[in-house]
């Protein structure tokens, strides 16, 4: 069943258990990435997306993190404007563990996963896209960094099975 939580049910209920949980587990589990030859002198455009989804048992948190950025040449008049230069793509999974006795609510052990797997995650996911798109032979891509609404935006699309 998928429940729909606003951000700021979300948020007080990840810090009803943020306390009673610790970091046990973090792996890339998926990439994939591709790329055309570097135009020369092209303006790209980049597009990203972010989808996080959560789960528990009741004292264990999993959570996977999905991105996919990619960046297309911008209209210049040329005939490749439009045209995909290259996509990354990485899955992250996270795991959290109840260290307490204290009963916690399956429902707030997700959304603590939704919100803080979003924050520990990102910092890999930039250098993991920084690096491969270098690799590329493209100028290194750096992921802004998330603000509030960025993660305000992303718990309203979470997906948190109960």
């Amino acid at each position: 069943m998928l429940v729909e939580m606003q951000v700021s049910d979300l948020i007080a209920a990840a810090s009803r258990v943020e306390d009673h949980v610790k970091l046990t587990g973090l792996r890339l589990t998926e990439t994939s990435s591709w790329s055309r030859e570097p135009p020369t002198a092209a303006q790209l455009q980049t597009g990203m997306t972010i989808n996080v989804t959560a789960r528990s048992d009741g004292t264990r948190v999993i959570a996977d993190v999905e991105y996919n950025v990619r960046a297309e040449e911008r209209e210049c008049g040329g005939d490749q404007a439009g045209e995909r230069c290259w996509e990354v793509k990485c899955h992250y999974s996270v795991e959290y563990e109840a260290y307490t006795d204290v009963a916690l609510a399956t429902q707030d052990l997700e959304a603590f996963g939704i919100m803080s797997t979003t924050l520990t995650i990102h910092p890999y996911a930039r250098a993991f896209i920084h690096d491969i798109t270098a690799q590329m032979g493209y100028p290194p891509f750096n992921l802004p960094l998330l603000t509030t609404r960025d993660l305000a935006e992303m718990a309203k699309n979470a997906k948190i099975t109960v």
